[in-house]
């Protein structure tokens, strides 16, 4: 509920306001194909955030990227300000062997730092192989 006064009016007016609810989840991933001029498809994805359902939508943008003749991809993670640690090592999967380190982290009751290495958990992920260029500015986190 709202109450506002003006001046010259009389009295409080409320009024009670509603804030519809997005009914789907909005998606993490955009993606497409861009072609040059000599016909050379590359697949793009625009990653705004590191979300649960981030892994998956890569996965899924994937197989449709190749359908489209995508030979190569670009992940955008400009202005991508981060979120969910364990949604970017997910994500990690499906473009590093496994076993790789994807991070390093620094723990308090250890001297040393600890290397995570991706595909170590139960993920089933199918590595691409494609060539792979990642984009980053000042924004991102990641």
């Amino acid at each position: 509920t709202l109450r506002s006064e003006r001046s010259g009016a009389d009295g409080l007016r409320q009024v009670t306001l509603e804030r519809l609810r997005q009914a789907k989840p909005q998606n993490q991933v955009d993606s497409g194909v861009v072609t040059n001029s000599l016909g050379h498809k590359v697949g793009f994805m625009r990653l705004r955030s590191f979300g649960a359902r981030s892994a998956l939508e890569i996965s899924d943008a994937l197989p449709k990227l190749r359908k489209e003749g995508a030979e190569e991809f670009v992940i955008d993670l400009r202005g991508n300000g981060g979120g969910s640690f364990p949604a970017a090592l997910e994500a990690a999967e499906l473009f590093l062997p496994k076993g790789t380190i994807a991070a390093q982290v620094k723990l308090p009751s250890v001297e040393n730092e600890k290397p995570i290495r991706v595909g170590e958990g139960d993920s089933v992920a199918t590595t691409a192989t494609e060539p792979l260029a990642v984009l980053v500015d000042a924004g991102s986190a990641s």
